[in-house]
């Protein structure tokens, strides 16, 4: 049948615009990341015309960088297939990236008639890593996998007639801005790390793709929140920088699991997840996007990330160990590792349940329990040298092994790099308000930048196996508390790894005193029964030539004790957090009661928290009980505003700048530095490693003439010798000072 060709026109015009309906008052970018001196594409859809367009930075109260105003606005149509090719809107708005604007997370706000709207895009250093040499790698990948704008995803369950794209378009709304909820996953990690003074530069996946050399100009990578999809280059550069000494953090689950490719200049993020449709099946193998480990790839991501999804799984996903029945956080093993420190958390504790920091989707590895401890296997292609720091049971039906668990831990590669894995999309969580994420992460960035790694105690003697309940679950824990009543002696032995294959030397102590004539042997024998004491400490201390680790017993007289050493120090209006630590024979509830200043309390773990608000001494007790009525009590006190310095001699004022040696010196943890300023001056005193990188600020601020000394706890650095620096420039301009001098930290 022939049908009139004019009649055809006006038919498929019709279809067309059938098919073009208006889109979401919304917008997008050209580009997530942009360099600085760089253009900055916007596409914005608003009925505001015209509108006011504010970039904003995400800081711990958002900075307004800069505001552009009477941009042509107007309703935008949504293309049919928009998903696949691209929203195409007219360009609304173009930024050149001042180089004063520095790297970070911006986003782009607009009105709207439903309410203010924003895009988010990262500023990027144009000469990488002058800024910092630690890349934050967001997970872009993964937000526009699970992107629906426009009808479809990369997958069924959120597109159109439940069948998903193999293809996806970045030129489309909802691939990044708070409430999206991959980007909402990653944001509080981002936030916290400006909080902290912690400077970082930004990319996300295409970044590695489209800049082979660019993790040549960092010394850590962090990787967020849930780094589902990588493209094959992006997993070689990372794995090159491992093997070239680089450090990764990933504070992601679920992490390296499909494979991808990239179409129309990366404007296109390409997954078929099963070789049967991909094309290059036959053609290309190693680029065919299915799963890492599976055919035709056949390319574990454990290799990598030390962990995979396949041995662990979901926690707290909907019905599936959901945190109502008590699942979500994870139990200590391994406590005497330096994760830990600082934390005074104890094998077989439990922490992050209160913020599900472990779901909904996890990774792990095969291993067996030995003493009490999780060991890899390696049958998985997971490295045997990870350690397991924190396990959490998972859920999987897939058969891959019958005790799936998410696994936090670390590994060293072996004359390379190491890598720490949170092993949980939601370690994120944590970030808001959960101090033992917090202080972990702190102490994992901390130790990567000085990049000094003590040997690994893998295995020890004596130990007690304690079955503990988990989770839900009977877990057999190593635990090294014994109740002792008599005067015996016991050998004890330690077992080391070294990350640099060097020899190791050895101390014990009991009580903290040195063990005349035992060091550099990695076994004891002692009596553990000094009199007058309700417990004992032996302590082996393992080093090489960098750092230190250790490891304790500890031996009770009693049947119920308080054995911590609080924390004695803070700075007003901070955060005050102790764990206090209690040797419980019973393994019955405690009861814990505070004695001390309103602004602290203590929760039933024994938590003490607090912040307090004007500055002093204040003198605490703390008492628990148990069930069968027996009580301990420790007393000590909290020195409020140490870590400021404190002004003396006011009369006198100093004719000259001067920088005192510390004292005492070696110290441990804290020590006393005095300097003088004849002017108001510009002040900082700043802490310094061997090889002259910057591990402490410890003041920075303007100060009056006068003589000072400060309280430093060196609480968080590793024993060894470090510099600090006073620099001081007079308010006027006039005056310039500098001097370091040398103190030894010994732990």
């Amino acid at each position: 049948m022939r049908i009139n060709a004019t009649l055809y026109i006006v038919f498929i015009f019709i279809v067309l615009q059938t098919n073009r309906i208006n889109a979401d008052e919304t917008g997008y970018v050209n580009r997530i990341t942009v360099t600085q001196g760089d253009s900055l594409k916007l596409y914005i859809s608003t009925k505001n015309d015209p509108f006011t367009l504010t970039i904003y930075k995400y800081e711990s109260t958002d900075e307004l960088i800069q505001t552009f105003e009477n941009i042509s606005g107007g309703e935008r149509v949504l293309p049919d297939s928009s998903y696949y090719y691209g929203c195409n809107w007219p360009l609304s708005f173009v930024i050149v990236i001042p180089d004063n604007w520095h790297p970070g997370v911006y986003y782009a706000s607009f009105p709207t008639s439903v309410g203010t709207k924003s895009v988010v895009f990262f500023v990027r250093s144009k000469n990488p890593g002058s800024y910092s040499k630690i890349l934050y790698l967001a997970s872009a990948n993964t937000w526009e996998a699970y992107n629906p704008y426009g009808g479809k995803s990369i997958y069924d369950y959120n597109s159109t007639n439940d069948m998903r794209s193999y293809k996806v378009s970045f030129l489309r709304p909802g691939r990044a801005y708070d409430g999206f909820p991959e980007f909402s996953n990653e944001l509080p990690i981002m936030l916290w790390l400006c909080n902290n003074n912690i400077n970082v530069e930004y990319a996300v996946n295409y970044d590695l793709y489209s800049n082979p050399e660019l993790l040549t100009n960092y010394n850590i990578l962090i990787i967020g929140g849930h780094s589902e999809y990588w493209a094959y280059p992006e997993r070689i550069e990372v794995q090159n920088f491992e093997k070239a000494g680089g450090n990764v953090i990933i504070l992601s689950g679920n992490t390296l699991w499909w494979q991808v490719r990239y179409e129309n200049d990366g404007n296109t993020l390409v997954c078929y997840k099963d070789q049967a449709l991909d094309p290059l099946t036959g053609v290309q193998d190693s680029f065919v996007t299915v799963n890492w480990r599976m055919p035709p790839v056949n390319d574990p991501e454990n290799k990598m990330t030390g962990l995979s999804f396949i041995a662990a799984g979901y926690v707290n996903d909907d019905s599936l160990l959901p945190r109502s029945a008590g699942w979500g956080g994870y139990s200590v093993i391994n406590h005497h590792n330096w994760v830990y420190s600082g934390t005074n958390l104890m094998d077989g504790d439990q922490f992050g349940y209160a913020d599900s920091i472990v779901g909904d989707e996890t990774d792990g590895a095969l291993f067996k329990w030995e003493n009490g401890i999780p060991l890899l296997t390696g049958g998985d292609g997971s490295p045997v040298n990870y350690r397991v720091l924190g396990i959490s049971p998972a859920y999987s039906d897939w058969g891959f092994t019958p005790d799936p668990y998410a696994m936090m831990g670390i590994f060293h590669i072996p004359s390379g790099g190491s890598v720490f894995n949170a092993a949980t999309i939601f370690w994120s969580n944590g970030f808001n308000h959960n101090y033992y994420v917090q202080k972990i992460t702190h102490n994992v960035i901390d130790k990567f930048e000085q990049n000094r790694f003590p040997p690994d105690i893998v295995n020890w003697t004596p130990y007690n196996i304690d079955t503990e309940f988990i989770h839900n679950e009977n877990e057999a824990i190593n635990n090294r508390d014994f109740l002792i009543t008599k005067p015996q002696n016991i050998n004890f032995s330690i077992h080391t790894e070294d990350p640099y294959n060097k020899s190791v030397s050895y101390k014990w102590q009991i009580n903290g005193q040195n063990l005349s004539g035992e060091d550099s042997v990695n076994s004891i024998n002692t009596n553990v029964f000094p009199k007058g004491r309700k417990f004992n400490i032996i302590t082996s201390l393992a080093y090489n030539e960098v750092d230190t680790s250790k490891i304790s017993w500890n031996f009770f007289t009693t049947q119920l004790a308080i054995y911590s050493e609080p924390a004695t120090e803070i700075k007003v209006n901070s955060l005050y957090f102790y764990r206090i630590n209690v040797f419980n024979y019973y393994k019955d509830t405690l009861i814990f009661k505070v004695n001390g200043p309103s602004w602290l309390s203590i929760n039933n773990s024994g938590e003490l928290s607090g912040t307090p608000l004007t500055t002093g001494q204040y003198f605490i007790t703390i008492t628990v009980t148990n069930r069968h009525n027996q009580s301990d009590s420790q007393t000590f006190s909290i020195n409020v505003d140490p870590l400021l310095s404190v002004k003396s001699n006011i009369s006198s004022l100093p004719s000259s700048y001067k920088l005192e040696q510390n004292f005492p010196n070696p110290f441990n943890p804290t020590t006393t530095i005095g300097y003088s300023l004849p002017y108001e001056s510009n002040v900082r005193l700043l802490v310094y490693n061997l090889i002259g990188k910057k591990v402490g600020e410890i003041i920075s601020r303007v100060e009056n003439a006068g003589n000072y000394n400060i309280i430093y706890n060196a609480a968080g650095l590793s024993s060894g010798i470090y510099f600090y620096t006073l620099e001081a420039n007079s308010t006027d301009g006039k005056e310039n000072f500098k001097e370091t001098k040398k103190f030894i930290v010994l732990k």
